[in-house]
């Protein structure tokens, strides 16, 4: 707002999963638009969030969809690795924000089936240290229609066998 922080209050919206009903979320939307309401004269600092989400596609063949999943990476700022081909892998990190926008970019595209099968998320101070938190470095990376095997390997190394293994419906016998 104009007036923020001095006579403004912060202006707040609150996202929640789909597993609150209308009227929690309406109560928690409440309490944080009353929270900012007395916090006039302060100036809100909110941590800078890091999500890594892994897509899962029936398939990603079309070169002009393969195209775009570089290119809105790129201008999103976003890291990962794109798998195309049967089935069509996708795992993507950014700021919050810029991730939700990417893949709510993507769901607008005609898919036989995409979902999001997991996702890590971690608090960053700020831009700077959201990109220390990078595990793939800045730009989406395709790889061969044959390299899940590759994808396997650098989840590894990145520490995100995890995810892999969850987005794949896989579970470790070990745990």
């Amino acid at each position: 707002p104009k007036e923020y922080p001095e006579k403004s209050p912060v202006r707040v919206f609150v996202e929640c999963g789909s597993g609150i009903s209308r009227l929690q979320h309406e109560f928690i939307s409440k309490v944080a638009r009353e929270t900012a309401d007395h916090l006039v004269g302060e100036e809100a600092i909110l941590p800078v969030l890091q999500r890594i989400q892994y897509c899962r596609f029936h398939h990603i063949k079309s070169v002009q969809k393969r195209k775009s999943i570089i290119h809105w990476g790129q201008e999103l700022r976003l890291g990962g690795y794109c798998k195309p081909g049967f089935p069509g892998i996708l795992l993507v990190e950014g700021e919050r924000d810029d991730v939700a926008e990417y893949v709510s970019r993507l769901q607008k595209l005609r898919w036989q089936a995409m979902n999001v099968r997991g996702e890590e998320q971690q608090e960053a101070v700020d831009a700077h240290h959201v990109n220390a938190l990078r595990r793939f470095g800045v730009g989406i990376r395709e790889l061969d229609e044959t390299g899940m095997s590759e994808l396997a390997a650098v989840c590894r190394e990145a520490d995100l066998e995890s995810l892999f293994l969850t987005g794949l419906k896989i579970q470790r016998a070990d745990k």
